[in-house]
C-alpha cells in the first residue's frame, strides 16, 4: 500500500503539469488567433499586393519626409506637426509631447546629417505609400526606419514609423553589420 501512494501523487503531478501546459498553449493560440483577426483588416497589411510606386509618388513622399526632417532639424516642432496624418496627430495631445517622443524615443531623427531613400511601395489607388529610410545622426550612428505615409487631400503626410529607436551598440564595441529584419506582414 505504501508503494502505491507515492506512485499516485507522481501520476497526479504529471496530470497537472499536463493541465498546466495545455493552459499555456491555450492562452498563446488564442492570443495570436486574436492577433491574426485584428490585423487581417488593418490597412497595411495588405503591402504584398502593393506595386511599386510611381516616381511621382515617390517624390511626393520623400519631399513630405524631408520637410518634416528639416523641421526637427530647426527644432520647429509646430511646422514638423503639419506633417502628420490626422490619425497620427490624435496620438498626441500637444506639440510638446510629439517633441519629447521624437527627442527621446528618436534621436537621429531630431538632428540627422544624412538620410537616404529606398524604394517605395504604393497602393493601387495610390492613397498608402511605404518607404524604407535610413538616417545618420550627428553621432555618426544610422538607423533604418520604415515609413507609412497616407495621402490627405493632395499631400502624403506620415502615418507612421516602423523600426529606428532600438539603441545601438557601446561606442567602445566595434558595430557588427545588422541585417535588415522584416516588418511582420510587410514585404518591401
Amino acid at each position: 500500500m505504501k508503494k502505491r501512494a507515492p506512485d499516485l501523487w507522481k501520476h497526479i503531478l504529471a496530470a497537472s503539469l499536463l493541465v498546466v501546459a495545455a493552459a499555456f498553449w491555450n492562452i498563446r493560440y488564442n492570443r495570436a488567433q486574436a492577433l491574426k483577426a485584428e490585423t487581417a483588416n488593418h490597412p497595411w497589411s495588405d503591402m504584398r499586393t502593393w506595386r511599386t510606386a510611381s516616381p511621382e509618388e515617390r517624390r511626393a513622399v520623400i519631399a513630405s519626409i524631408q520637410s518634416q526632417l528639416d523641421a526637427f532639424r530647426k527644432d520647429n516642432y509646430e511646422q514638423a506637426t503639419r506633417y502628420q496624418s490626422a490619425e497620427l496627430k490624435a496620438n498626441f495631445p500637444t506639440v510638446e509631447a510629439f517633441r519629447r517622443m521624437i527627442k527621446t524615443t528618436y534621436p537621429q531623427f531630431a538632428a540627422y546629417k544624412k538620410v537616404e531613400f529606398g524604394r517605395g511601395r504604393a497602393d493601387p489607388e495610390g492613397e498608402r505609400v511605404g518607404i524604407r529610410v535610413s538616417l545618420t545622426g550627428q553621432d555618426g550612428e544610422t538607423v533604418r526606419v520604415f515609413y507609412m505615409m497616407v495621402r490627405e487631400g493632395m499631400e502624403y503626410r506620415v502615418n507612421a514609423v516602423r523600426g529606428g529607436s532600438r539603441p545601438g551598440p557601446p561606442p567602445d564595441r566595434p558595430r557588427r553589420r545588422e541585417r535588415e529584419r522584416p516588418i511582420p506582414g510587410i514585404s518591401v
